[in-house]
């Protein structure tokens, strides 16, 4: 499930928005508590051939694999895809509903077994997350070299065998031989079927004004990475453009042949051959990519996130004596060393150019080099994470103890240049994140450190270590002027433009409080730039001074939507079997006690999961590292934490208090350690990182592990046919969780999400003080209803 579940976040990505497929994951995920509630409803039924019915479950799940892939293969989602259009909603519903079929019938083979073999939850626990976790490390290896066809093809092999496992050995061996013969051909299709049928991405492009372009015919390349999917299209000649161009072409060559980069179907990135057309390099000279380079000679400069290369072509126009790019998707470097030579052969060729694969902060982190220029150039990160990606639009590029690295990376009189949006609330927070930071160190020429330009799509904020000269200030007029290029702010120079009100304000942080939207400044421990919303009330904007717009406009009201969808159903899924067990005279002693445990249980792992996974982001330096081994760390030790506290701990037991007591403690010395692992191990090797990460984790995954199977093996004792439904209460509260988690961090942080998800877990602990009694007093034999799959 796992497998699929990150799958399904990646494709989404590529065939939908990023708020869109957070949305998706969420829903999907809602199959798994459906599926709890399913077999608590009708478990009378199954108990009779429990065997027969986990195996029926595992075809399903097989079969429900098969049809998804085929369906996201054909399905169209139009780019526009709006959910106040009833057409559109309608499609987005099927999409939601499709693919959450494999949650369901793969919780409900899950469901099923554990119901069976409640008196011996903490072995099969262990077996469900163990496989969780080596689901974790195969994936990236799956998705970079089979891509999304072969990983499908993979997942229908291991339903395949489960299905084969279960199977009523008297009739398994003609089975046997069939099942050699499909997974014999899913072997074999494996590298094969993305290529022949590749997920169809997105089919418009709509970036800027220059350019809208209808992507009719497959990619020239396409390569699945850690983060993206990287796809290299042709651009048709009418449609060759370069960002941050100023409104004066008069006398600028034509572009040659150009082709675009896109990450999952979008952000754009242009390579175009100026090594066969170097007459055509005037056309870079003239746009925003070359103002800072004016004021420096023989620079050495360090692009983040080279892309198409564009940068380092500027670069190397203004002869700097070290070009240094460090691009995150590893499929990038590929198109400019081996899928497109020709057109960066002059870049390569050049000893002063060198193209490194890594996470831009991270790797700034590790490196001791100063640069007299770094260039940053649409740099965003919407990477999902999270066992299902529940990020919403964070970025550890744009955060406080960013810029404060970058500030210190440049040399005396340095110069950062940042190129982006339009948009004025974005503009502003980097503004209000880069006087923050300023401020911070006792710099106090912030009206003289900052120069910022506009061009009819993009804003290029410049910022100078040691302040601009007069000088500097003039020749930078100059070039506003040949290039045809806005003014928003100039040091020694007046514009009355808005930003400009906001660079010269006394009171900034009042400016901030005016706005209609949130522009303050944002850290590593709340790093969501892209979130200008005000909480808790966001929808209350016209009572601010200053209204704002942003190119990236988040929608409160999408994921209080989301929320209240999320929680509705769940509301259902869980009353329901309550409603039936009523009418039917089943007993339901401890369900209130039982239902608040496993909500607990629910919330607060996930809480703690995905705040886990985004404070370690920064240190393994790639968001791939994180989720790979945040992810497996945790999934692990919460397995072996669930296997050894069926030893030393009964059901019921007063020593289970001391779980969420040294749960406490861990989290407190994950907290308080994690600063100090940035500052003294952050140049450490990968191997060395990553074996930090597990020794500070283990702790978490082992404790973690003990709540769930403590509280199956209760509610077997008291009642076994509670079991599924305690199953289906901790799967929709897991979603719930994940999105609370969004809010929460988003106001408070993750620390103080880590907090909250520690007083839920003392909660539910908390609602087992009258459970020994029930227990006690119950009489179901919870080995009458194990049922042995061996």
């Amino acid at each position: 499930m796992l497998i699929y579940e990150i799958l399904l976040t990646r494709i989404s990505a590529l065939r939908l928005f990023f708020h869109f497929g957070f949305l998706i994951i969420s829903n999907c995920l809602l199959g798994i508590g459906a599926s709890g509630t399913l077999i608590s409803i009708f478990q009378t039924s199954w108990r009779r051939r429990p065997r027969l019915w986990i195996t029926v479950s595992c075809g399903l799940y097989l079969l429900s694999l098969l049809l998804s892939y085929v369906f996201l293969l054909n399905f169209y989602i139009p780019y526009n895809l709006s959910l106040a259009r009833l057409d559109h909603f309608f499609r987005f519903s099927t999409y939601n509903a499709v693919t959450a079929l494999p949650f369901l019938f793969a919780g409900a083979a899950v469901g099923m077994i554990l119901s069976f073999n409640a008196a011996r939850i903490n072995t099969i626990y262990f077996a469900d997350l163990a496989g969780a976790g080596a689901g974790c490390l195969l994936m990236p290896f799956l998705l970079q070299n089979y891509g999304a066809g072969g990983t499908m093809a993979f997942l229908s092999v291991l339903g395949l065998l489960g299905g084969l496992i279960t199977f009523p050995s008297r009739k398994k061996r003609l089975l046997v031989a069939s099942a050699v013969c499909v997974t014999a051909i899913l072997l074999f299709l494996m590298p094969r079927l993305d290529r022949k049928f590749p997920i169809p991405g997105k089919d418009l492009l709509d970036f800027t004004d220059e350019l809208t372009l209808e992507i009719s015919e497959n990619p020239v390349y396409s390569k699945w990475g850690p983060n993206c999917r990287v796809d290299l299209i042709n651009l048709p000649e009418e449609n060759r453009f370069i960002y941050g161009l100023g409104r004066n072409r008069i006398g600028l060559p034509p572009l040659p042949d150009e082709k675009l980069i896109l990450q999952d179907g979008s952000s754009a990135t242009p390579i175009i051959n100026f090594s066969d057309h170097p007459e055509a390099l005037p056309v870079v000279e003239r746009s925003m990519y070359a103002a800072a380079l004016q004021l420096k000679e023989n620079p050495s400069v360090l692009v983040l996130g080279p892309g198409g290369g564009v940068e380092l072509w500027a670069a190397r126009m203004h002869d700097a004596r070290l070009i240094k790019g460090i691009e995150l998707n590893k499929p990038i470097i590929d198109i400019h060393h081996t899928v497109l030579p020709e057109y960066s052969r002059v870049l390569l060729e050049d000893p002063r150019v060198e193209l490194i694969h890594g996470e831009a902060r991270s790797a700034l982190m590790r490196d001791k080099q100063k640069y007299d220029v770094i260039l940053m150039t649409f740099i965003s990160t919407y990477t999902a994470m999270s066992s299902g990606a529940y990020v919403l639009a964070e970025s550890y590029l744009y955060t406080t103890e960013a810029f404060e690295n970058l500030y210190n990376h440049l040399e005396d009189g340095g110069i950062l240049q940042i190129i982006w949006s339009t948009g004025n609330a974005e503009t502003l927070r980097l503004l209000t994140t880069i006087h923050a930071v300023l401020e911070a160190g006792g710099v106090d020429d912030f009206e003289t450190s900052v120069i910022c330009l506009r061009s009819k799509n993009e804003v290029e904020i410049l910022l100078k270590k040691g302040g601009f000269t007069e000088d500097e200030v003039s020749r930078m007029q100059r070039f506003v002027r040949e290039v045809d290029l806005d003014v928003y702010y100039l040091p020694y120079r007046s514009f009355g433009s808005f930003i400009e009100r906001f660079v010269r304000a006394n009171d900034k942080d009042a400016f901030i409080r005016e706005c209609s939207t949130n522009i303050s400044p944002i850290n590593d421990d709340r790093p969501y730039f892209f979130f200008f919303s005000r909480w808790p009330n966001p929808l209350k904007v016209t009572q601010y001074k200053w209204q704002l717009y942003s190119s990236f406009p988040g929608n409160p009201l999408f994921i209080f939507f989301q929320l209240g969808v999320s929680t509705m159903l769940s509301i259902v899924l869980i009353m329901m079997p309550l409603g039936i067990f009523a009418r039917r005279g089943i007993r339901q002693k401890g369900t209130a006690s039982f239902l608040v445990y496993f909500a607990c249980l629910g919330l607060g792992f996930i809480m703690i999961e995905i705040a886990a996974m985004q404070k370690f982001t920064l240190f393994l330096g790639l968001p791939l590292h994180s989720i790979t081994v945040t992810l497996f760390s945790i999934l692990i030790f919460t397995g072996l934490g669930s296997l050894f506290s069926g030893y030393w701990l009964e059901a019921p037991d007063r020593k289970v208090w001391l779980v969420p007591a040294a749960l406490a403690v861990a989290i407190a010395l994950l907290v308080l350690v994690y600063p100090l692992l940035i500052r003294s191990f952050i140049e450490a090797s990968l191997a060395a990182r990553i074996a930090l990460t597990i020794l500070l984790l283990a702790p978490v995954g082992l404790l973690l592990g003990v709540p769930f199977a403590y509280g199956i093996r209760l509610v077997n004792r008291c009642n076994p046919l509670l079991v599924p439904w305690a199953w289906a209460v901790n799967g929709c509260c897991t979603v719930i969780g994940a999105i609370l988690t969004v809010i929460l961090s988003m106001n408070f942080g993750f620390n103080i999400t880590l907090g909250i998800a520690l007083l839920v877990y003392f909660v539910g602990f908390a609602t087992l003080e009258k459970l020994p009694k029930v227990a006690d007093e119950g009489s179901a034999d919870s080995e009458s209803a194990k049922i042995q799959l061996s």
